[in-house]
């Protein structure tokens, strides 16, 4: 499945939407309680995904990802700082170039889908 995917960082947790993580047919392995700006403690299924960034070698792993309804908003998924935390990423220059290395984790959740991206490209790790 490919959609846009927007990358929050003050979002703790990564979410993919209900309806695609239905249509995708990703396990649901666990419920949990999810607080977000607009909700406070709403119980949710929580799904293993993982989301790569189309055209590039970049994946996102998120073994604990929130299910949430992000389609009216025009999201598939939402990156957050828990599968954030695994890459490094760098803004540099007048002209606004972003670099990020892929994560880490060797486990591979089932793929979510993709995203579209937008200047990011890979770098190595030092």
């Amino acid at each position: 499945m490919t959609g846009a995917v927007l990358i929050d960082t003050g979002a703790s947790n990564t979410c993919v939407d209900l309806e695609a993580a239905k249509a995708i047919g990703l396990p649901v392995i666990d419920m949990a309680k999810m607080t977000s700006a607009t909700h406070d403690q709403v119980d949710c299924p929580v799904y293993p995904v993982q989301i790569q960034i189309v055209g590039l070698p970049l994946a996102f792993q998120a073994r604990r990802a929130f299910g949430a309804a992000l389609k009216a908003q025009g999201f598939i998924a939402l990156i957050g700082r828990d599968a954030l935390a695994s890459a490094i990423s760098c803004r540099a220059g007048r002209d606004s170039h972003r670099s990020a290395s892929p994560p880490t984790s060797r486990s591979t959740p089932r793929p979510l889908g993709s995203a579209e991206s937008s200047g990011w490209t890979r770098t190595s790790r030092a």
